[in-house]
């Protein structure tokens, strides 16, 4: 994997939407992973990334359908 690729894809995007940062701050990453508090998972190889021009979107969008997802899609 090409970090600087990643950065700038990283970078382009931003770092999460405001609800997400406040879940960032109001909770350490050990509280976050403890307590499973996230809305989704996924499980994207470097490709699908690619694929979708480093565009991640919650809810996933039907271009995401193929993605490994916990909860699965559509659910």
């Amino acid at each position: 994997m090409e970090n600087t690729k990643y950065a700038e894809i990283y970078t382009r995007h931003g770092r999460g939407r405001p609800r997400q940062r406040v879940t960032l701050k109001k909770y350490t990453w050990e509280e976050i992973r403890e307590g499973y508090k996230i809305l989704k998972r996924y499980d994207i190889s470097w490709q699908e990334m690619e694929e979708l021009n480093g565009m991640i979107f919650y809810p996933p969008t039907e271009a995401m359908r193929h993605i490994r997802q916990y909860p699965p899609f559509g659910q």
